[in-house]
C-alpha cells in the first residue's frame, strides 16, 4: 500500500496471475543523476520548445519510468507532467510520450500524502486533462489514461463531482474501445484492468456502477470472444478478488454508516449479473463470468464478521456461476458437434476414453471451448474450496487428461520419429508447456478433483477411475516408444539429448497426479464401498501404477501403502487376481512388439527397450 492508500495494482496483477512483475525485468540501471536530468530535459521542453516533445523527451519520461518503483514525483514535477499532456507534440513521439505521462501521474496520485490547496489545485488539474485528452490514436494510449481516471477516481482528496466525472469517463473508454484494449495493447491489459478495478471499489452511485461493471464484464465479446485467453483470465479473477476483498474491508471499517451505494448494493449487483451472464450460454460472457465468479469466490473466504450475511450469498452465487459455466463446458464434451445431452455421463467409458485418447483426442471440441475449459479448471484450482458438483469434477478430469497433460501433442507424430530435423521444432514446444499456467496448476487442480471426486455418485467415480486407468495405458506405450527410438537412434548429437528429460519431466508430473489420484480413491472407497467395487479399483489401480512405476524414483509412503492395502484385497480374491492377470501384458507382448510401423522403422530389441529393464510390469 502506499501515499494514499492505492497499491500498484496492475503490477500486482501480473504478479500474482503469473509470478512476476513487469518492473523485475528492467534491465537498465537508472542513477539519481539520470532522474534528475529527465526531469531537466522535460522542464527545458516546456520552457523553450512550448510544451512540444521529441525523441529525447521521449527517452527522458522512459528513463523515469524505468524506476517507478522508487520515483518520488513532487507536486511540481506533476504540474509539469500536466503541462507536457496540454500541449501538441511531434505526431511520431506524441502517443507513448503522453502514455508514459500518464504512468508518472498516476505513480504520483497514488503515492502523495500530501494535503495542500496545492495539491488538490494539482489533482485537479489532472483531471481536467485526463477526461478531456483527445488524439488521434486514442486506441494507443487507451489503457494508460484508464489507469490515470481509476487512480484518480479513488483519490479521497478529489472532489465527489470530479470523482465521479472520472468514473463516467472510464466507463465510457472499456465500453468504447474494448478491442484497442484486449487485441492492440494487450501488453497494457493490465493498466486497464487496474483502473475499472480502483472505479469499481471507489464508485457510489448505483448507476455508474453498474455501468463499469458492464464495460468491464463485456471486453472479451470483441471479435465474440476470439481473444478470451487464460492469462486474461487469471488477471480478470485476481482483479475482483482485490476488489471483493477490499470492499469487505471497507465495509467492516464503516459499519454503522449510511452510504447512497453501499458495499451490500455492489455485492448484490455481482450476484445478479455474473449467474445473469453464465446462463446466456454464450462462450464470451462465460470466460468472463467464470473468472470473475472465482475471484469473488476466493475473496469470499476471507475472515468476516459472522454477521455479514451478504458472503453466504456472494459465496452461493459465485458457486452456481461455475457450476454454470462448467455446464456449458461439459455439453461440449461429445464427438458430434450437434448431439445433445452430457455425452461424458451417458456415454459407455471405454467410448468417451476413446473420444479423449484418439488420434484427435479432445481436439474435437469446438476451439472456442477450449479457453472455457481451461477457465473453470484453473478458477476452480486457485478457488480450492467449493462444493462438489458433476460438471466441475468432469472438467477438470477432461483439462487434466487433455490440457495439463496432452499426451496426443507431447509424443505427437513429429516427435516419435526423433531425430529427424522435423521433431527439432515439436520438442521446443516441451518447454514452453513448461512454463504454461495449465502444467504449473496441474497440482493443485489435481487436489481439487480428488476432494471432488470423494463426493461424486459411483457412476461417475468409476468413469473417473476408467479414464486414469486409460490414461497410464496411453503413457505407458508412449513413453515407451519415444525411449525406445531415442535410444536406437545412430545420429543422435549432445545438443539434443536434453529432449528425453523434457519427456521425462512430464511424464513424472503425469505420474504424481495418478499416484495422489489413486491414493485418495483408495482411502475414499475402501471405507464405503461394496468388496465388488473395491476389488475392482484395486486391480485398476495395480495396473495403473504398474504402467508409471519407471517414473518413480522417490519412496513415497502414499505409494506404499496404496500397493499395500490394494495387493491385499486382490490377494483374497480369487476373481481379482484373474481379472488383475488378464490385464498385464504378456511374456510375448513385452518381448516382441506387435506393431513395428509404430517404431518408424526401427528393429525391436527388448534388451534395448528402457522401460523393460527398469519396470518390469508382471513383477507386482
Amino acid at each position: 500500500m502506499e501515499g494514499n492508500g492505492l497499491e500498484s495494482l496492475e503490477e500486482w496483477l501480473q504478479h500474482i496471475s503469473f509470478g512476476r512483475s513487469p518492473s523485475s525485468t528492467t534491465t537498465t540501471a537508472v542513477t539519481a543523476r539520470d532522474i534528475a536530468q529527465s526531469w531537466s530535459v522535460l522542464r527545458d521542453c516546456l520552457q523553450r520548445q512550448g510544451g512540444v516533445m521529441g525523441v529525447d523527451h521521449l527517452l527522458a519520461l522512459q528513463k523515469l519510468y524505468d524506476c517507478r518503483r522508487s520515483l518520488h514525483v513532487a507536486d511540481p514535477q506533476a504540474k509539469l507532467l500536466i503541462s507536457l499532456l496540454s500541449s501538441a507534440s511531434e505526431p511520431s513521439t506524441l502517443d507513448r510520450a503522453r502514455a508514459l505521462a500518464m504512468l508518472i501521474l498516476a505513480i504520483w496520485v497514488r503515492k502523495s500524502s500530501r494535503v495542500s490547496q496545492s495539491h488538490e489545485a494539482a489533482l485537479q488539474s489532472a483531471v481536467d486533462v485526463a477526461c478531456k485528452l483527445t488524439t488521434d490514436n486514442q486506441s494507443l494510449i487507451v489503457s494508460e489514461r484508464i489507469l490515470l481516471l481509476g487512480c484518480l477516481s479513488a483519490d479521497s482528496l478529489v472532489s465527489p463531482d470530479s470523482r465521479r466525472l472520472c468514473q463516467d469517463v472510464l466507463a465510457e473508454l472499456v465500453g468504447k474501445e474494448k478491442e484497442a484494449i484486449v487485441v492492440m495493447s494487450q501488453g497494457r491489459l493490465a493498466d486497464t484492468l487496474a483502473g475499472a478495478g480502483y472505479a469499481l471499489f471507489s464508485c457510489y452511485h448505483a448507476s455508474l456502477f453498474q455501468s463499469i461493471l458492464e464495460s468491464l464484464l463485456s471486453l472479451w465479446t470483441a471479435h465474440d470472444g476470439l481473444y478470451a485467453c487464460l492469462p486474461h483470465g487469471l488477471m480478470l479473477l485476481h482483479l475482483m478478488e482485490w476488489t471483493g476483498l477490499n470492499l469487505i474491508k471497507l465495509q467492516s471499517a464503516s459499519r454503522g454508516m449510511m452510504m447512497e451505494f453501499c458495499v451490500v448494493d455492489k455485492m448484490n449487483a455481482f450476484c445478479v449479473k455474473l449467474p445473469q451472464m453464465a446462463s446466456l450460454g454464450v462462450t464470451a460472457l462465460d470466460f468472463t463470468a467464470v473468472m470473475a465468479a472465482g475471484g469473488l469466490l476466493r475473496a469470499s473466504y476471507n475472515k468476516s464478521p459472522k454477521d455479514f450475511a451478504f458472503l453466504e450469498q456472494l459465496k452461493s452465487s459465485m458457486e452456481d456461476t461455475i457450476v454454470t459455466v462448467a455446464g456449458n463446458v461439459v455439453l461440449n464434451f461429445r464427438p458430434i458437434a450437434d448431439r445433445p445431452g452430457n455425452f461424458m455421463l451417458e456415454a459407455d467409458p471405454v467410448q468417451f476414453a476413446e473420444w479423449i485418447f484418439g488420434k484427435q483426442g479432445a481436439a474435437g471440441l469446438v476451439p472456442a471451448i477450449r479457453p472455457i475449459l481451461h477457465c473453470v479448471a484453473v478458477a476452480v484450482s486457485r478457488c480450492q474450496r467449493i462444493s462438489f458438483h458433476a460438471n466441475i469434477l468432469q472438467c477438470l478430469v477432461v483439462s487434466l487428461l487433455t490440457e495439463s497433460f496432452p499426451l496426443q501433442d507431447i509424443y505427437s507424430s513429429k516427435i516419435m520419429s526423433f531425430p529427424d530435423i522435423s521433431a527439432l521444432g515439436e520438442m521446443e514446444e516441451l518447454d514452453k508447456h513448461f512454463g504454461s499456467i495449465l502444467f504449473k496448476e496441474a497440482g493443485a487442480m489435481t487436489r481439487v478433483m480428488c476432494n471432488q471426486y470423494c463426493s461424486a455418485s459411483r457412476d461417475l467415480k468409476q468413469l473417473v477411475q476408467h479414464l486414469m486407468w486409460e490414461f497410464s495405458q496411453v503413457l505407458y506405450e508412449k513413453h515407451r516408444i519415444f525411449m525406445f527410438r531415442f535410444n536406437s537412434s545412430q545420429q543422435m548429437e549432445d545438443r539434443n539429448r536434453k529432449y528425453p528429460d523434457a519427456m521425462k519431466k512430464i511424464a513424472e508430473d503425469a505420474f504424481f497426479m495418478l499416484v495422489m489420484f489413486l491414493s485418495i480413491a483408495i482411502k475414499n472407497d475402501f471405507s464405503a464401498s461394496s468388496n465388488d467395487f473395491q476389488e475392482q479399483l484395486s486391480v485398476i489401480t495395480l495396473d495403473a501404477l504398474s504402467c508409471v512405476e519407471y517414473f518413480r524414483h522417490t519412496q513415497l509412503q502414499e505409494y506404499s501403502d496404496m500397493v499395500k492395502r490394494t495387493v491385499s484385497c486382490v490377494s483374497k480374491s480369487a476373481s481379482a487376481c484373474v481379472s488383475l492377470v488378464r490385464r498385464l501384458p504378456s511374456y510375448d507382448d513385452l518381448t516382441q512388439w506387435r506393431d513395428p510401423s509404430k517404431l518408424c522403422c526401427a528393429e525391436y530389441c527388448w534388451y534395448k527397450d528402457e522401460s523393460l529393464s527398469h519396470l518390469c510390469r508382471s513383477t507386482i
